[in-house]
């Protein structure tokens, strides 16, 4: 054999062998749609592993937070084709959670859909670590965001009042529907279809194969109440000092424990009311504030914790730090990252200054050095509306003095886009097909332009980039006569403008 007959067999077998490696990859994505789960699953048998792994973290997320696990579950199937759809398998993403900014999605990046039609024009997704960090997010979101809360609290209620589970679920899907979460009442129909029958999607309840089964999730989440009932909050102690506390829970408060240093130095416990310890202060604990904890445990491990700030002073400084606060001023609208700045003096040394939210609830952060300042991240973390800053300052001995101001936080953008059509012009008339044309501004950024006719009962198309327009085809689609034309503006939060004009279509 010659050294180039040898060479072509060896090129005619590598050729052979591509092709048999990657013929049916290339087949397997002309026929996978973009939506649907890949060709040849899920089985049976991989949609009843797929329920018994997803009901652990839907059952957990009910716990959790409420959302109902049985409905959970349907979504998951529906909408993930039991994991078997391109977003479950390279996203983790079993339910189309779209990915919009790193701060609504928890931090978490994004997969692109690549072979998403235009007609559905945001195709990113957020990634998951894993199924669990999937069904626990999806259900908190489903839960506290505010268009779907009342939704889960309702679900709740029902199931605290004895609604049948069926009906409790069924509302809910229905409601959260009706609140946004899928623009399409098809969406209910198989989800319920799901519910019955996971196995075969039916009208008819199935006894073995019914999601209904996996709700509601019935577990004490009821922590104990627990408050100080001495040392007062803000008293000035010393040698040893009678540490009590009241302590109630639905099932039973099974001990309190007594804490200093902020919770990180255990007192003592008492596991029997009234609930007390003494705590020795001289030679053991050095002047200063001190944050005692009191925790109250019950059975299921849930527990209670009230915190109080005394300030221990056995050897002799009672002269309290002046401090102010300089900015934002008092009475000042704030949003994003808010810089709170203080000055402190006292007649010793300052130690530190603590800034706190929430009339003084909620720790922001410390400084030990001048000149104190914080930053104050109120974005996704602080709600609209008025919050008392308070600046305290301290000394060695213990000593603090204070100052508060109010703001109110905005972060919630309320404003809609403003649109106008520029052409055609208002009173027009028409005929054939008509480029419309308008512009579109909004505060902080326009999403997408919808254009209509019928006066807003006919989608003719939209555009999601500037400048904005559509053709629309009037001649043998649209009857002569007059026709209002509408469009509107939309921005991330949901907000929408709008904008009509009249025109006489003649062809």
């Amino acid at each position: 054999m010659n050294k180039k007959y040898r060479c072509r067999k060896i090129a005619q077998f590598f050729i052979l062998f591509a092709i048999f490696l990657f013929l049916p990859a290339i087949v397997l994505a002309q026929t996978w749609d973009c939506y649907a789960p890949q060709p040849g699953h899920p089985t049976s048998a991989e949609k009843t592993a797929f329920i018994n792994e997803m009901k652990v973290y839907a059952q957990e997320a009910e716990a959790t937070y409420g959302t109902p696990a049985a409905a959970l579950l349907a979504m998951a199937c529906n909408e993930s084709g039991y994991g078997f759809t391109r977003i479950a398998i390279y996203a983790n993403n079993y339910f189309g959670w779209k990915w919009y900014s790193s701060e609504a999605a928890g931090g978490r990046s994004y997969w692109t859909l690549t072979c998403q039609p235009p007609s559905d024009p945001n195709n990113k997704y957020v990634v998951f670590a894993n199924r669990r960090d999937c069904v626990l997010f999806v259900a908190m979101k489903l839960a506290t965001m505010p268009i779907y809360k009342d939704d889960t609290d309702l679900y709740k209620a029902d199931i605290a009042n004895g609604v049948d589970v069926v009906v409790a679920v069924n509302t809910w899907v229905e409601g959260v529907q009706a609140s946004g979460y899928n623009p399409s009442y098809s969406w209910v129909v198989i989800t319920e279809k799901m519910l019955n029958n996971y196995m075969t999607p039916s009208y008819t309840y199935s006894p073995t194969y019914n999601l209904y089964k996996y709700s509601p999730v019935i577990v004490d989440q009821t922590a104990p109440s627990v408050a100080f009932t001495a040392p007062a909050n803000g008293a000035t102690v010393s040698g040893t000092v009678a540490l009590s506390a009241t302590a109630s829970d639905n099932v039973g408060v099974t001990k309190v424990e007594f804490y200093s240093a902020g919770g990180s130095y255990l007192i003592g416990t008492d596991t029997t009311a009234p609930y007390s310890m003494n705590w020795a202060t001289s030679g053991c604990v050095p002047d200063g504030p001190q944050t005692l904890v009191a925790k109250a445990y019950d059975a299921a491990g849930n527990f209670g914790s009230n915190t109080i700030t005394v300030t221990v002073n056995n050897n002799g400084d009672t002269t309290p730090p002046t401090v102010n606060i300089t900015s934002p001023a008092n009475g000042a609208t704030v949003s994003g990252t808010v810089t709170i700045n203080a000055t402190a003096t006292d007649n010793v040394g300052v130690t530190k200054v603590e800034f706190y939210s929430a009339g003084g609830g909620y720790l922001i952060g410390t400084d030990t050095t001048a000149p104190y300042s914080i930053n104050w991240a109120t974005k996704g973390n602080v709600p609209d509306g008025p919050q008392t800053l308070v600046a305290k300052a301290y000394d060695a001995a213990g000593n603090v003095g204070a100052k508060s101001i109010t703001v109110t936080v905005q972060n919630a953008d309320t404003t809609p886009p403003t649109v106008n059509i520029t052409s055609p012009a208002n009173g027009a008339t028409v005929r054939g097909t008509v480029t419309i044309s308008a512009t579109a501004t909004d505060n902080v950024g326009v999403t997408k332009v919808e254009f209509y006719s019928a006066g807003g009962g006919y989608l003719i198309g939209t555009d999601t980039t500037a400048p904005y327009s559509i053709n629309w085809a009037t001649k043998g689609c649209v009857p002569n006569g007059s026709q209002t034309l509408v469009v509107k503006a939309y921005d991330a939060a949901g907000n929408i403008g709008t904008k009509s004009i009249t025109v006489t279509v003649k062809n």
